[in-house]
């Protein structure tokens, strides 16, 4: 889980504040 939430916290940095939301969701999707 540490990496996938290291994942998640890039992504968001990445995306910035405009859908963070999408992005962990996405995120998440691929670790499913």
């Amino acid at each position: 889980m540490h990496g996938g939430t290291v994942s998640v916290d890039a992504a968001i940095e990445l995306e910035g504040s405009e859908r963070p939301a999408c992005a962990v969701e996405a995120i998440y999707r691929m670790f499913e």
